[in-house]
């Protein structure tokens, strides 16, 4: 489906940022690729169409995938992982329908009590709702599949070198 194919690009993009840095920094890597195959359920959600403002839904990553860049000093290297996933996210419509919020059961663990800025809704169709959030040296986008409930989450930013991590998760 649609998110296998997502998952495959993003994976390609991780790979691809991960094989330049190795071609640039001469570091030697086991041969072959790395694919890590998770079952989800595909159905369709009873939820259809259920975003709607004020609604919230409660998530659990399926994979997270992740990149580092470390640029201190003179040591250069880049790190790329492939996990299951593990952490549970509130994603919640904004009441107004404009934006969305997100708060992870990890920062909650973390003495976080309230989300992080809103991801506004740049597009809301029938099927997709994309929405995005960018401030400083770092950004945020949410991908979320109406009629399964599956959300593509892609962080970016920079902090001692750049980063991207992407985690899809299943919502209900």
């Amino acid at each position: 489906m649609i998110w296998k194919l997502i998952i495959v690009v993003v994976l390609m993009g991780i790979g691809a940022l991960g094989g330049y840095a190795l071609s640039e920094a001469q570091v030697r890597v086991p041969q072959g690729p790395s694919v890590l195959t998770v079952p989800v359920d595909d159905a369709k959600s009873p939820l259809l169409g259920s975003l709607v403002p004020g609604r919230s839904l409660g998530c659990k990553s399926v994979v997270d995938a992740s990149t580092h860049q470390f640029a201190l000093g003179e040591k250069h290297h880049f790190d790329a992982e492939v996990r299951n996933g593990t952490d549970k996210v509130a994603l919640k419509v904004a009441d107004d329908g404009r934006s969305n919020q997100l708060l992870t059961a990890n920062a909650v663990a973390n003495g976080a009590t309230a989300p992080g800025d809103p991801l506004r809704i740049v597009t809301n169709g029938p099927r997709w709702v994309l929405a995005v959030r960018s401030g400083g040296w770092d950004s945020s986008t949410i991908l979320i599949d109406s009629e399964n409930l599956n959300v593509l989450w892609l962080n970016s930013g920079i902090v001692l070198g750049l980063l991207g991590q992407s985690i899809l998760m299943q919502c209900h």
